[in-house]
C-alpha cells in the first residue's frame, strides 16, 4: 500500500484527500476518499475525543468526485482507554449509536481474548472499531477487492486516520444497493459469502450463528 500518513486534524480540515492504493496487481489501482463526522448523540466535544465516525469511499479512478465509485468503509471508533480515563463504560457509548453497535462491542469486550490482550499498554492505548459497513458495489465483486480491503483494514484506517486499532468487530447484515430487505434465500447466500470472507481474513466468530465476528490487531506495537 502506497498511502501517505495524515494527522486526524488534517482529516477534518480537507474532508476529501486522495489516496492511492495499489492491490497486488499494478494495473489495479484504487483512490481514496477519506472523513469523518461528529454524531448527533451527546456532546459534541466528548463525542469528537472518544466516538467518532470514520469512512473511506473507494474510487477506480483519481477523479474522485466523477470516477465511479467501487466501495465504501464506515466504521465507528472508540477511544477506551479515554472512555475508561473518565469512568464512563464503552458498551454504553456504543448503546448510544445502535442496537447492533452496543451488541458487538458487548460480546468484544468479554471475549477472553479481547481481555488478556488488554494487558498490553500499547494494545490498551489503541482505538476500538466497530466496522458498520464494506460495501463493494455489485459492478466490481468477485474480483478480490472485497478480500483485499478487509485484509489490509487495520492498516487502511491507520495511515488514513493516524490512528492505531486494538481490534475490529462487526456484524454480519446482508444488504443490497436500496437498503431494503433481501428475500431470505438472497440473504442467507450472501451471508454465506461474507462469513467465510471475514473467516479467512483472521476474523474469529463471538456468537454460535457466526454473525459477530471479531479480529484482534496482533501487527500492534
Amino acid at each position: 500500500m502506497s498511502l501517505d500518513k495524515s494527522r486526524r486534524n488534517n482529516i477534518r480540515n480537507n474532508k476529501k484527500i486522495s489516496l492511492e492504493f495499489v492491490p497486488n496487481r499494478p494495473e489495479r489501482s484504487f483512490y481514496f476518499s477519506v472523513g469523518d463526522e461528529i454524531s448527533l448523540f451527546g456532546n459534541m466535544e466528548y463525542e469528537e475525543k472518544y466516538a467518532f465516525c470514520v469512512w473511506i469511499d473507494i474510487y477506480k479512478n483519481q477523479d474522485v468526485e466523477r470516477g465511479p465509485k467501487v466501495a465504501r468503509i464506515v466504521a465507528r471508533m472508540f477511544d477506551a482507554f479515554g472512555i475508561a480515563d473518565i469512568g464512563d463504560d464503552i458498551v454504553d457509548i456504543a448503546d448510544m449509536i445502535s442496537g447492533d453497535t452496543e451488541l458487538c462491542v458487548n460480546r468484544l469486550v468479554n471475549w477472553d481474548v479481547y481481555k488478556e490482550a488488554e494487558n498490553d499498554c500499547g494494545f490498551w492505548r489503541a482505538y476500538v472499531c466497530y466496522l458498520e459497513e464494506l460495501y463493494v458495489y455489485p459492478k466490481y465483486r468477485r474480483k478480490g477487492i472485497g478480500r483485499y480491503l478487509l485484509s489490509k483494514l487495520p492498516e487502511l484506517l491507520e495511515y488514513s486516520f493516524n490512528l492505531e486499532i486494538r481490534a475490529i468487530v462487526c456484524y454480519l447484515s446482508p444488504r443490497n444497493m436500496t437498503c431494503e430487505e433481501m428475500p431470505p434465500a438472497e440473504e442467507e447466500e450472501m451471508l454465506q459469502i461474507m462469513r467465510k470472507l471475514y473467516l479467512s481474513n483472521r476474523f474469529v466468530p463471538l456468537d454460535p450463528a457466526q454473525r459477530t465476528l471479531a479480529l484482534i490487531n496482533e501487527d500492534l506495537e
